[in-house]
C-alpha cells in the first residue's frame, strides 16, 4: 500500500484478494502437483493486480509511454552525470517537440481525491461536493427565461390563424412531409411551403418585439 496512489482502498485489495482465495479452492487441484499454498498464492496476486488494473486510471499505452520517459532521463543521468533536460530526452527518443509534449500531458500524476472531503482545513469547511459546481445543471436563470420564451411561444401560436397553426402542428408534431400536408389542405407543396415560412417570419418577429419588451422593463 506504500507505494500506491492514495485513491487505492485497502479493503478493495483485500475484498479481491478474498476472491482470488475463494476461486482458488475450487479449482485447485491436488494431482497436479503443487501445494495450495503455491497454487493460491498466484491466484490472489492476479485476483489483486486485476482490481489494480480496475481501478487505474492511466491507460496501458500512457503507462508504456512513461516508462520510455523515465528510461531515457535514467540513461542520459547516469552518461551527462546530471539530471537530463527535455531537449536531451526528446532527441533520446527521437520525438518532435510537439510528440513530446503530447507524450509529456498523457503521462502526468493524476490525483483522485473524494468529491464530500472538506473544501480546505478550516473547521466545517463545505464539502467538495457544495463547492465544485456542477455544469450539467442549468442556471436558475437561464431556465426561467427558457421558460418565458416557451410561454409566449405558446400564445403567439395559440393567436395564429386556423391554417398556419394546423401546419406548424402537423409538421413540427406529427412529423408530417410538407406534401403531406399539402394534400390534406388541398393545395400544392409550394403554397404550403410558402405559408410556413410566412408563419415562422411572424412568430420571430413577435418573439424578438416581446423580448424588447422584456429587457426594457428589466432595466
Amino acid at each position: 500500500m506504500v507505494r500506491l496512489p492514495a485513491h487505492i482502498d485497502a479493503e478493495d485489495l483485500r475484498g479481491a484478494g478474498v476472491t482470488g482465495l475463494i476461486a482458488a479452492a475450487k479449482r485447485f487441484n491436488p494431482a497436479q502437483g503443487c501445494s495450495f499454498a503455491t497454487y493460491a498464492t498466484t491466484r490472489i496476486r492476479g485476483a489483486v493486480l486485476d482490481e489494480l488494473r480496475r481501478l487505474d486510471v492511466c491507460t496501458r499505452r500512457a503507462r508504456a509511454k512513461a516508462r520510455q520517459l523515465r528510461c531515457a532521463a535514467d540513461e542520459l543521468e547516469q552518461n551527462l552525470g546530471r539530471a537530463a533536460t527535455d531537449e536531451e530526452i526528446r532527441a533520446r527518443l527521437g520525438l518532435s517537440g510537439k510528440d513530446y509534449e503530447r507524450w509529456r500531458e498523457q503521462t502526468q500524476p493524476v490525483r483522485i481525491i473524494a468529491i464530500d472531503q472538506p473544501a480546505d482545513e478550516t473547521p466545517d469547511a463545505p464539502s467538495l461536493h457544495d463547492v465544485i459546481a456542477d455544469e450539467s445543471v442549468e442556471p436558475a436563470g437561464q431556465r426561467l427565461e427558457h421558460d418565458e420564451q416557451v410561454q409566449l411561444m405558446a400564445e403567439f401560436i395559440s393567436s395564429l390563424p386556423d391554417m398556419p397553426r394546423k401546419i406548424l402542428a402537423l409538421y413540427y408534431h406529427e412529423k408530417m412531409r410538407l406534401a403531406e400536408i399539402a394534400a390534406i389542405f388541398g393545395l400544392t407543396e409550394s403554397r404550403i411551403c410558402q405559408i410556413h415560412a410566412q408563419t415562422l417570419r411572424q412568430l420571430r418577429a413577435q418573439l424578438e418585439r416581446a423580448n424588447g419588451q422584456l429587457m426594457e422593463n428589466r432595466a
